[in-house]
Parts: structure tokens; sequence; C-alpha cells
């Protein structure tokens, strides 16, 4: 874009040396310059395809340029949008044009030289009002009080600015070309630019602070930002330490997005330098307070969650007095805790969908053998343990053959009143296709895999590779 501005910048330039030696500089409120410049700039916003809601417009005078040797005259116009933007066009002869340049980008003009026209219809004399929305993408309570066009960004898809705000902050904001489809802002701390082409020379370095104060607050909701630093980046991640009002200060990552990545305190800062802010005994004797205040919560918490699902147990007069419980997930369905517990009472384990305030349904407990039909797995009691159950099962079951020792099982499915299918496979090669009952104490009935194979009746057919191949009586 700078490229593109040469030419109308050297135009204007001369235009205005040219009125200036002659004592003829424009009444900026000529009735006439303004209805020429209402008139005309309607289809040079068109042609150009200028993102500009007119409001006003003023025509400046004649702007010429240089090409293949040879003069082209123009005429340059200010024009004022409803977005409160506003901009000086050109349009030459042959109906081509300059690159806009906006009022901000000419104000940072005219402070290198004097001679260069300042946008002054009433609509642009305050000129970073349009800002104020932009800035807010990433500093929501940024309301613009001034601001400053540094220069075009390297892709050419976008224009620097720096910006303070109204509650003293200050910083370096990326703002996209009209014309690309991306238009979200990028924002840089002062602290980052700082000794740089894009140094902030608005605000101090408290105003550079305070810009990085909510991204603080943030990530550590005690801290009151009071100082900070760059650090450096790694891997599109920015690093600061922040020095808090209340000690120790830390360091904040925040990734491209102005999101914060990381927080670690001065205790393990060592890799990178270390902290300049908050001493080291300090730091340490911080992260000794907050690892046993954690600790401390999260027993407090385990705690309170223990209570909570001994009361659910009770309620639903589920005899478990546990020692241990493991929260396997949530039912997404109904909102449901999925909770494991171990007790005596129970030899084949208890699963239980445990309800919450939002749930929409009621408990509901299992045992480690439906769990397998419901695709849970359980934690305290191993499959080997059921698997001893189940065979003290199927000694006890009269339609079981006394030389079965259970080796495997394979569950089918299981009825409403808990009672569980499930294909059994004896170390003999006897097999069955039994029902395991609701109490757990036997199987009955229990039906040896060849009849099985041949009745429409069994809702189940042996699948075990091998099993049934014993079919002696």
């Amino acid at each position: 874009m700078i490229r593109y501005l040469t030419a109308f910048v050297a135009g204007l330039l001369c235009l205005a040396a040219a009125q200036a030696q002659a004592g003829t500089i424009t009444d900026h409120t000529d009735p006439k310059m303004r209805a020429r410049g209402m008139a005309d700039t309607p289809a040079i916003i068109d042609g150009m395809k200028l993102s500009c809601d007119l409001a006003d417009a003023r025509y400046v005078g004649p702007a010429d340029t240089k090409r293949d040797g040879k003069t082209l005259k123009g005429d340059s116009y200010e024009v004022a949008c409803k977005s409160l933007k506003g901009y000086f066009l050109v349009r030459y002869k042959d109906g081509s044009f300059e690159q806009p340049v906006n009022c901000n980008m000419a104000e940072a003009f005219r402070a290198k030289n004097k001679t260069y026209p300042a946008c002054s219809l009433p609509g642009n004399r305050i000129n970073h009002y349009w800002l104020t929305p932009l800035a807010q993408t990433r500093m929501p309570d940024c309301k613009v009080a001034d601001a400053r066009w540094i220069a075009e960004d390297a892709k050419r898809e976008g224009e620097f600015y720096e910006l303070t705000c109204k509650d003293g902050s200050d910083a370096i904001y990326n703002i996209a070309h009209d014309d690309k489809a991306d238009q979200s802002v990028g924002l840089m701390s002062c602290l980052q630019t700082d000794g740089t082409a894009l140094a902030c020379t608005l605000g101090d370095h408290a105003a550079a602070v305070k810009t990085l104060a909510p991204f603080a607050r943030k990530a550590r909701s005690d801290c009151d930002a009071t100082d900070g630093r760059y650090i450096g980046a790694k891997n599109g991640v920015d690093f600061f330490e922040i020095a808090c009002a209340t000690p120790p200060g830390f360091i904040l990552a925040l990734d491209a997005a102005g999101k914060v990545a990381a927080t670690f305190g001065c205790d393990k800062a060592e890799a990178i330098g270390g902290c300049k802010f908050t001493d080291e005994a300090t730091a340490k004797a911080a992260a000794k307070a907050q690892s046993a205040h954690a600790e401390a919560v999260t027993e407090a918490k385990a705690d309170a969650q223990k209570d909570a699902y001994a009361a659910a147990l009770q309620q639903a007069q589920v005899a478990c007095d546990f020692d241990q419980y493991a929260k396997l997930g949530t039912d997404t369905a109904t909102g449901r805790d999925v909770v494991e517990f171990h007790c005596s009472q129970k030899p084949n384990g208890l699963l239980a969908f445990v309800p919450g305030k939002a749930s929409g349904s009621g408990f509901e407990a299992y045992d480690c053998l439906a769990g397998h039909v419901l695709k849970l797995t359980c934690r305290f009691t191993s499959d080997a343990a059921l698997l001893n159950n189940l065979k003290a099962a199927a000694k006890a079951s009269s339609q079981i053959n006394p030389d079965c020792d259970l080796a495997q099982v394979r569950y089918g499915f299981m009825a409403k009143s808990g009672a569980i299918v499930m294909e059994l496979a004896c170390a003999n090669k006897r097999g069955y296709i039994a029902v395991l009952n609701a109490a757990r104490t036997g199987f009955n009935p229990a039906v040896p895999c060849d009849v099985a194979a041949k009745s429409d009746k069994v809702p189940e057919k042996c699948q075990i590779d091998g099993n049934g191949t014993n079919t002696a009586s």
C-alpha cells in the first residue's frame, strides 16, 4: 500500500504548496466544494469498492501524478463516512484511482510534513471514533481516547495503529484492510514493541502494563498488576512477567488470539531467566502455600463428594459402606454421574447412576456383571473375581452338569428383572446359554449349546470358539 501512496502524497503536497503560494487555501466549509464533493464521490467510492456509507464530502483540488514520464491529471476529495471513518480519495482523468488515505494516515503524514493537508470535515475532525468497536474485539472495556497510524503491515493486509483507551491503557493494534476476508484484530503490548519501529509513543510504561492487567486478572483473580515486562515468544505464545500489588508475581503466557495459554509461578521460571519483580524465596514460599491450599481444597471437595454419594446410596436404600469410589464419567443422556463403589456388602461390585441437581432421571444401581452388559468397566472388582462368583453360581445350579468347571463367559443382555442372559463355557468344552438370576445365586434355565442352536425359543446362541462340543450326558 505504501508504494501506491507515494504519488498521492506527492500530489497532495504539491496542491497544498501551490494553494499556500497563491494565498488561496480553500475554505473547507465552502458550499461549492462540498456540493462538488457530494456529487462526485459516490461514483468514486463505488469504483474503488470502498466500504463507506457517505455522510459528507468536499472537493479538495487537483492532484496530478507522473506516469511513464507524462503528467496524469486528477482530482482529490475528502469524504466522511457514517462509520466515523474518513478518507482522502484521488481519481485520475483516465478513470484510475489512488489507494485511499484515511484521516489517521493523513495525520501521521502531516506530523512529518506540516504542508500535508488535514481532514477537516466536521465528521472527520475526531478521527479515532471508528476504531473503538475494533479495539473492543480485543479489549472489551476500551473506549479509544487517541490513535496514531504507524505503518502498513509486512503482508500489506492491514495497518498498525497505536491506540490509547480512556482507562489509560496503551497498545498496538493490527487492523485489517476493508477488502480482506479476515477482519480479526491483532494486539501487541507496548512492552513487546519497545525499541522497535512499532514502539508506542502515546502512552508510558504504566499504560502498557495497564493493557496487560485484564489478562493478568483472568489468570489470577487476586492479582492487580503493578508492573510487567516482555520476556519473549515461543511457538506463537508470548511470555510476560507480571508483578502484583500483593506478591508474588507470576509468568503469564498469551496465545496469538490473546487468550491465557498458561501461567506458572516464579519458582518455575528459571528456564526463561527467572523473575525480576519477585524474589526466589517469596516465589518458593508462595508455591508451597498454593500447593497446600490446592491440596486442602481438593481434599475438601473429595470429602463433600463422598458424603453426597453416601447420602444418595442411603436414600436409595442400597447397603454399601464403601471405602473407595471412582467416578467413571457422566451419562450424557441424563446428566447423572456414573460411579463405582467398593464395599464388602457387594461381592460382585457396585455401579450406580447418581443423579445431580440438574438430572432428569433417578438413582439406578447395578453390579459389575451388569456392567459388562452396559459396557462399563469396573476397577475395584476384577473379572477374575466375577468369574469365581459365577463358578459358585454354576455349581449351585441343577441344570448345569457338575463336571462343569466354568472357564469363560460371554455376556448377552439383561432383562428388566436384572437377570442376565449369558453364554457359559466349561473347561471340558461343555457349553450353555443360561440365565443368571437377579440374586446372582444360580442359573435357571441353562440350555446346552447344541439344544440352544436348534431352538427358536432360546434368544442367544453359543459363539465362544469350540464351546458346546462336549455333548456327553
